[in-house]
């Protein structure tokens, strides 16, 4: 294998989303935390395995992706924006390598995932090899999720087993609770796939793939794109009404005039830069709920 360097690696993971899943990983665990408390060294062992075998996890999904693009003809050098690091367009790795390098990061989140069950969490073990095969099928055969427009509900189904998984990390239980906190910000991350997929219709029309907003067509998209964003803030009403949520997380008004902006921006058309956009609402709308789910943690002591 042509040897590779370790930031090439991480610049090809595409390092910008990671934030986003870390962050719906915590709000997880800060949920567990207020319904469950007696945080201590043990447990703050189990997070941070959790976010490390997180990460390898979400590195491994991104990367595959791209292989498969790459083989598919989908990225190529033409029209890979300049400032997206690719494995296979931008250094001397071999397709088959790209994969392997994959694959090594999806076994080290697995043996992670081991040590985690060893160390008391068994059902940790489960949720990550689910977390495994998603990421992989995502792109990969047989099922190729995302080329037959059944992207978006991966992405949604992976974002609240990553709630639960921190949730159960804290509490040692599984909960549906676990997996609600974690709806509105895995539409959001959701949207995030939306915008990309809407800003490159013309190109997964030409590699004969299908997404979402193919089927759809571009303005029944537009409006399901904007739609989704709403509908995150309304269930995160709905948790707060029914009290899955502490009155804390009204603080994410804060993050209002932010998807204002974005809803605005995708009214006028304007999707080449708004997967970004969107990610960049996504972490602090994450930030902004684990904040209110410390103070609740914080009052209740």
């Amino acid at each position: 294998m042509v040897r590779v360097r370790i930031k090439d690696i991480f610049a090809g993971s595409r390092p910008w989303s990671l934030p986003m899943f870390i962050a719906t990983y915590l709000i997880g665990i800060f949920l567990g935390m207020t319904y469950f408390k007696g945080l201590n060294v043990y447990m703050v062992m189990l997070i941070i395995l959790g976010a490390i075998g997180e990460l390898f996890l979400h590195m491994m999904t991104n990367i595959i992706n791209d292989y498969y693009d790459y083989i598919k003809k989908i990225d190529k050098l033409n029209n890979v924006q300049e400032k997206r690091f690719h494995l296979a367009l931008h250094t001397e790795l071999k397709p088959e390598e790209v994969k392997n390098i994959a694959l090594i990061l999806g076994s080290i989140a697995i043996f992670i995932g081991i040590i985690i069950a060893i160390l008391g969490r068994p059902l940790a073990l489960i949720l990550g090899l689910i977390g495994f095969l998603i990421g992989i099928e995502y792109s990969a055969p047989p099922l190729y999720l995302k080329y037959k427009a059944l992207g978006d509900f991966s992405v949604i189904i992976s974002m609240l087993l990553l709630s639960l998984a921190g949730f159960y990390l804290y509490t040692g239980r599984i909960s549906i609770i676990g997996s609600l906190i974690g709806l509105p910000i895995a539409i959001l991350i959701d949207d995030v796939l939306m915008a990309n997929n809407i800003r490159d219709i013309k190109r997964d029309n030409i590699s004969n793939i299908k997404t979402l907003p193919i089927l759809l067509g571009y303005n029944k998209s537009k409006y399901l794109y904007i739609y989704l964003i709403i509908l995150a803030y309304i269930i995160l009403g709905l948790l707060i009404l029914f009290k899955i949520l502490p009155i804390y997380s009204l603080i994410e008004l804060l993050t209002l005039p932010q998807s204002t902006k974005i809803i605005l921006t995708s009214l006028k058309d304007r999707f080449d830069f708004l997967d970004v956009l969107t990610a960049e609402l996504v972490l602090n709308f994450g930030i902004l709920l684990i904040i209110s789910l410390i103070v609740s943690y914080i009052i209740e002591i």
